[in-house]
């Protein structure tokens, strides 16, 4: 799962993982919640250890390894929502207790548009990519989606 801060990766990696018996790997663990940062090298090697792992799903956008990620999955779901949508929960996250610095993740959210969307596209674009990519682009899509689903 892949898309802006505070799109709802987490939060819908988790609501799919029991539904197909998957575990959750949310990418923002393995980073920052470790003590130190890793460095570019480690953080390949992390990322690496958890993509081998037989079945997944992962909740992050971390474009550095995405190409790897992608050519591992079955399935990238890409929340590419709204920006005033994600400015809006990331603001409740932090009204919430989150210890993200909020204009960290304003600035990380504003520059998706012109940053990390690009950078999604060239990774999906890749000829050698076998997964199904599913592209949402609203709140209400992704009810839909788990609707579909029964969830």
């Amino acid at each position: 799962m892949v898309g802006p801060v505070a799109a709802g990766k987490t939060t819908l990696a988790n609501r799919l993982g029991p539904l197909f018996g998957l575990p959750v790997r949310e990418l923002d663990d393995s980073y920052w919640r470790r003590g130190r940062l890793p460095d570019e090298a480690e953080w390949a090697a992390i990322h690496r250890e958890i993509v081998q792992q037989e079945r997944w799903i992962i909740a992050g956008d971390y474009r550095a390894v995405a190409s790897e990620r992608f050519r591992a999955a079955d399935v990238v779901l890409w929340l590419d929502l709204p920006r005033r949508t994600c400015v809006v929960r990331a603001t409740l996250r932090k009204l919430g207790g989150n210890p993200a610095p909020l204009l960290d993740a304003w600035r990380w959210i504003v520059r998706y548009r012109s940053h990390g969307r690009v950078e999604t596209v060239q990774a999906l674009a890749d000829p050698d990519l076998t997964c199904t990519i599913l592209r949402v682009r609203r709140s209400g899509d992704v009810r839909a989606f788990l609707s579909a689903l029964g969830a």
